[in-house]
């Protein structure tokens, strides 16, 4: 998993290259390892970085495993992830349509996403275990 994650740096730098490198020579071995929750992400970015460097038909290869390994993610991140990555691929690829619809389908996972995260902050924020101002469970009254 660690060679993933630093291709995601990498392609986050704009080291798309390199990153590729890295995912040729370790995204098999992380599959078969159980990185399935994030394979619509880690596929979105390997198109991502296709596209950067020119290699447009296998840009699209990877972009289409993306949109079918998403219906296997139910993680808001990861969708949000993936799908802001395919609309920067598609826009490469001139597909300006589907680019749109995946910048849209991120913005509902962010969306979702914060939904969430509101929602457990309220939850932690009724059992009195955190307090909302700080989060830190020393704060509660009669806590030494």
């Amino acid at each position: 998993l660690v060679p993933i994650l630093h291709a995601h740096v990498l392609s986050l730098l704009g080291r798309h290259g390199e990153a590729l490198a890295l995912f040729d020579k370790h995204l098999g071995q992380a599959l078969s390892e159980g990185l399935s929750r994030l394979e619509c992400s880690v596929f979105a970015e390997l198109a991502w970085c296709q596209a950067s460097v020119g290699a447009l038909t296998e840009a699209a290869k990877s972009a289409t495993a993306s949109q079918e390994k998403m219906r296997e993610c139910t993680q808001p991140d990861e969708l949000a992830a993936a799908h802001g990555r395919l609309a920067q691929c598609y826009r490469i690829l001139g597909n300006d349509h589907a680019s749109a619809l995946h910048a849209d389908q991120s913005v509902s996972e962010l969306t979702r996403l914060a939904r969430r995260q509101a929602t457990a902050i309220s939850l932690l924020a009724e059992s009195e275990l955190v307090t909302p101002r700080t989060g830190d469970p020393r704060n509660q009254a009669g806590t030494p």
